[in-house]
């Protein structure tokens, strides 16, 4: 029986392209709300932000964790004209609920979660016309290297996960799933998937090679190498423009060194020659996007940290970078989001530590970025942290939501620290 309700789902990849059906946001906020506590004081221990398909709007979805008997709650709830609905409950478990992510398709979004077991026991659910549906259980997943990932397809989407041996590929069109198959990947590590310009893409590192699969109508491409070289650093992330183009950006591990920033670009169905970002040294926690005009946008922590930088430019020639934020020694910045409309105006999303704890704001606009603006703030006095911050634009504005808890507020025994009351708050731009 479907759940019927107004439902906001909170994303784990919400900047970019992530994992959904890139929809251009069209212009930035003009205002934006004064922020509010979408739920608690709960244990809330996850959370991803997302779009509604039929409107344009966010879906928030989380996880709460009872600190007594450590069982978890999936619930969700969707912003409508600027207020929350009531949460709706998902799933239950005697143990943690994991490895949240939405997908936005051409007609549907996708929800997929996991329950901590052995094995993983992961399952999809289909948000559509103002409900949600049952979640389906996926097949037994064996033992899992890396996984899942949720990408859209063009009729539906597609969960993937990676054994020793080889990709796995399960179709799912809102009811029902289908065996999509396998492709022979050894030591897959599975980083990102997008749908752009009708492609879903889908990339995975192997033997320290990047590999690239594209979905047809035949179903998932043999791979195209990427790059060849060292062990990435961090994930890899994709940004996609809603004019067909895509990014990727990576950091190469190099020993004793700095860890150089790599882009490749995703146009007509083909990928670039990597290009290197001239970021300069200590380059930490970046953030790539692309406009539809295909210029880049790359944002950094640098000089250990403690300043914020940008630049744009096409991969081959790059403008000057910009000094956002110059800071104290240890304050941050720690990074959260990129996102661009396909104009090239953007918003920019990072936490600060200075006398406490604060998220802030960037806004470029006409190739310029403007000062900073603090969205939230918890005081040194307060002893709150802010934490799992995430940006999501959309055609209806942008939505900024975080986490609050107080520090030392984990119940903890022998061998495990379990979260303590938080709040789950958010801010809308229109």
């Amino acid at each position: 029986m479907a759940r019927t309700a107004a439902g906001f789902v909170l994303l784990l990849a919400a900047l970019g392209c992530g994992d959904s059906e890139r929809t251009d946001p069209g212009a930035l906020p003009e205002t934006w709300s004064e922020p509010a506590v979408v739920v608690g004081p709960e244990a809330i221990v996850a959370a991803t932000v997302g779009a509604a398909w039929d409107d344009g709007n966010a879906l928030l979805a989380w996880v709460a964790e009872d600190p007594e008997d450590g069982s978890s709650r999936l619930l969700w709830s969707r912003l409508d004209d600027d207020a929350w609905s009531e949460p709706e409950p998902m799933a239950e478990h005697e143990g943690a609920i994991e490895g949240l992510q939405l997908a936005r398709g051409a007609t549907r979004s996708f929800l997929l979660f996991c329950l901590d077991a052995e094995p993983k026991q992961c399952s999809v659910a289909a948000y559509g016309e103002g409900s949600m549906s049952d979640a389906v259980a996926l097949p037994s997943m064996g033992e899992i290297d890396s996984g899942p990932l949720i990408a859209t397809t063009a009729d539906g989407a597609a969960v993937i996960w990676a054994d020793e041996a080889q990709l796995h590929f399960v179709d799912f069109d809102g009811g029902a799933l289908v065996d999509a198959g396998t492709r022979a990947v050894r030591d897959g590590r599975l980083h990102a998937a997008a749908r752009v310009g009708g492609v879903s893409l889908l990339v995975v590192e192997s033997d320290d090679t990047l590999l690239a699969f594209e979905r047809s109508a035949a179903g998932w491409s043999d791979p195209t190498t990427i790059w060849e070289g060292p062990r990435l650093h961090h994930a890899l992330q994709l940004g996609c423009s809603g004019g067909g183009r895509a990014v990727a950006l990576w950091q190469q591990e190099r020993s004793g060194a700095s860890d150089p920033m790599l882009v490749a670009r995703f146009e007509d169905g083909r990928w670039s020659e990597p290009s290197g970002v001239p970021a300069g040294d200590e380059t930490d926690g970046p953030r790539v996007a692309i406009d539809g005009a295909g210029r880049i946008h790359v944002a950094w922590a640098a000089g250990g940290s403690d300043s914020l930088h940008a630049l744009a430019g096409d991969g081959d020639t790059w403008a000057s970078p910009t000094a956002l934020r110059e800071l104290e020694s240890g304050a941050g910045p720690d990074l959260y989001g990129l996102g661009l409309t396909d104009a090239g105006d953007g918003l920019l999303l990072w936490r600060e530590r200075v006398e406490g704890e604060s998220l802030w704001r960037a806004e470029l606009r006409d190739g310029h970025w403007g000062e900073p603006v603090r969205v939230v703030e918890a005081t040194e006095a307060s002893g709150d942290n802010l934490e799992g911050a995430q940006l999501f634009m959309a055609e209806r504005g942008a939505v900024i939501v975080w986490r609050t808890h107080a520090e030392g507020s984990q119940i903890c025994d022998i061998d495990y620290c379990r979260p303590g009351p938080s709040t789950l708050s958010a801010t809308v731009g229109r």
